[in-house]
């Protein structure tokens, strides 16, 4: 059974602050996740060290793996790609029980040992297409017709099959000049199917204790999910998803029983078990989810939606009732981030969730116990041992500031706000039965009535049913004509109409010679009307770059939703050069640009 709560707009009076201020620095310069997070005891001194995996400040550039000791930076680690979550583990081998790290990358794993590097797990190449394959041998005979395999391998992807990186590069070129120069040079070079990373996590084999026997849980774009084993990194068993998997929680140990939960793409949450193959479907989301925490103990599972909603579902009891939702919390803002919170010293399991409007709030099942003012939106966070502390709240903002918070001595968490008072009905656990109560005269009086006046009533509730249609359509209406005449004039003589403050951003992917400019525009959540028909245009040098679209349409940009355009740009010349290219964006039939913006692009590679 669902129940609803919403925060009020005023603001709780909090108890004194739980939580001391241990260590900021608002120039870390960090862009990282909550997966990218972990602390672990590198050189078995009872000191647990804290590990950052940074995505660099311009995406893919300055990647590294800090350590922290304490206060100080103790050491930093170059990354060779984008990293996607880092997790420590123990490995089976001689000397003092110290973890490693593994650090989720592209299409492989990057172990490091005493924080150097040990050993490079690539995932299992796919099976290419027979008629893939079929297609190239023809292609390599003499006097083929490259139209032909082009069509070939258009037809593979029309059967549902993937393509190997190679064919996928062939079907981009634009010229048969192109094509036979490409055919000629990579003809030879054998196909590879090769599937990257999205979620990584860790499992223990056979104990729970902190050093014992760790393996390596993985979910692949391919909708794989993958256990390795430590010491020698085979695939130990392997599962498969309806959809891709983005996050896991996972409870149990391998060797005994084990259940994972995984949040895929397509909004819903899966789980596995020990002994089965495939994922069973537990959980139909109506958004998707941005964090879950399961509470075992508890037995029910904390999932965040990007309907700012936090949801609350049993994972006890049998048929209907497992997985049947408890309660529901809608919030004023944006979840952006989620983690558990155990305290072991007082026997608390909470959940942290972090909301855009700079705040960590901690719930004990759906009351509010304390709240933490981060000063930015919070992009990670991490709960758990660093240095001697056992409860140390590490989080890293928006802004790129790094903050530690530890928890005082002898704290105690109380309701706050009105959550718990009202007057809702209690939630329903799984397995108990509904409580209905007795008939009394006046539901036997109101029963009768309708049995006899049925007619009538459906009559008096279809014209109130219109009354109501018809007085949405003229607000509709009335609502279309304001905003339609609303224009915005160039250099002609006439009054120029105020236009609201549009705030772009701008990243480029791929290597070169052919990237994707992805341009992001979004405004003020308080812009009335909204803007429509925005011309996202684009200028640069000819003899460097080739874009395939003059320009993009953004028909409707949202107050306060981003909206983002894509556009491939090629690389055409033959120097290793660069070139800035500008983005303009502008109403339509305005001879004025609402904002700009100067791109410099990088340096294209050689394929």
């Amino acid at each position: 059974m669902e129940e609803s709560a919403s925060r009020g707009v005023s603001e709780p009076v909090l108890q004194a602050d739980r939580w001391l201020t241990a260590y900021h620095d608002r120039f870390a310069g960090f862009n990282t996740v909550t997966p990218n997070i972990c602390s672990a005891d590198l050189f078995a001194d009872g000191d647990n060290k804290l590990l950052i995996a940074d995505m660099g400040a311009e995406w893919g550039k300055n990647m590294q793996l800090r350590v922290y000791k304490g206060t100080s930076l103790l050491s930093e680690h170059t990354l060779v790609d984008l990293p996607l979550a880092i997790a420590p583990f123990y490995m089976n081998l001689p000397g003092p029980k110290t973890p490693a790290i593994a650090v989720a990358s592209g299409s492989s794993i990057y172990v490091y040992r005493n924080m150097r590097p040990f050993y490079k797990y690539t995932l299992p190449a796919l099976k290419v297409a027979e008629a893939e394959l079929e297609a190239w041998n023809m292609v390599l005979q003499e006097g083929s017709d490259l139209n032909v395999f082009r069509d070939l391998l258009v037809n593979v992807l029309a059967s549902g099959e993937s393509l190997s990186a190679k064919s996928e590069h062939f079907l981009t070129t634009s010229t048969m000049s192109e094509a036979e120069t490409f055919v000629r040079t990579y003809g030879d070079s054998p196909l590879r199917r090769q599937t990257v990373l999205t979620t990584l996590s860790a499992m223990k084999k056979s104990m729970h204790e902190e050093d014992a026997l760790t393996c390596i849980v993985l979910g692949t774009e391919n909708k794989d999910i993958y256990i390795l084993e430590p010491d020698a990194f085979t695939v130990l068993t392997s599962m498969v998803v309806p959809s891709i998997p983005v996050m896991m929680d996972i409870t149990g140990l391998f060797d005994v029983d084990y259940r994972i939960l995984v949040a895929c793409r397509d909004g819903c949450i899966y789980s596995l078990k020990r002994g089965q193959k495939s994922a069973k479907l537990c959980i139909e989301l109506h958004s998707q989810a941005v964090g879950i925490c399961a509470r075992p103990s508890l037995g029910c599972v904390y999932v965040g939606c990007m309907d700012r909603s936090l949801r609350c579902y049993s994972t006890q009891g049998k048929g209907p009732n497992k997985y049947a939702q408890l309660w529901t919390i809608s919030l004023d803002h944006a979840i952006v981030a989620m983690q558990s919170v155990t305290i072991k010293t007082l026997g608390l399991e909470l959940v942290a969730v972090c909301c855009q409007d700079s705040k960590i709030y901690f719930h004990k099942e759906k009351a509010v116990v304390d709240i933490v003012d981060t000063g930015a939106p919070v992009t990670a966070v991490r709960f758990g041992r660093f240095g001697r502390e056992d409860n140390a709240l590490v989080f890293v903002t928006k802004s790129g500031a790094l903050t530690v918070k530890i928890l005082r001595r002898n704290q105690t968490f109380d309701t706050i706000g009105s959550l718990e008072s009202s007057k809702s009905a209690p939630a329903i656990t799984a397995g108990n039965k509904f409580i209905i109560p007795k008939k009394t005269k006046l539901f036997v009086d109101q029963t009768m009535r309708e049995r006899e006046s049925a007619s009538i009533m459906h009559r008096v509730f279809q014209q109130d049913f219109h009354r109501i249609r018809l007085i949405a359509a003229r607000h509709y209406l009335n609502t279309m004509q304001t905003t339609g005449n609303t224009q915005v004039r160039g250099f002609n003589g006439a009054d120029e109409t105020k236009i609201p403050e549009v705030r772009i951003t701008a990243r480029v992917q791929g290597l070169g010679p052919e990237f994707a400019l992805i341009i992001t525009l979004s405004c003020s959540e308080n812009t009335f009307p909204p803007l429509r028909n925005l011309l996202v245009a684009y200028s640069y040098d000819s003899s460097i770059y080739r874009c395939e679209r003059a320009y993009r349409c953004v028909p409707y940009l949202p107050p306060g939703l981003p909206t983002s355009v894509s556009i491939r740009v090629t690389c055409v010349s033959e120097l290793c050069v660069s070139d800035t290219l500008k983005v303009i964006v502008a109403l339509k039939d305005c001879s004025s640009p609402i904002v700009t913006a100067l791109i410099s692009m990088p340096v294209a590679q050689s394929v």
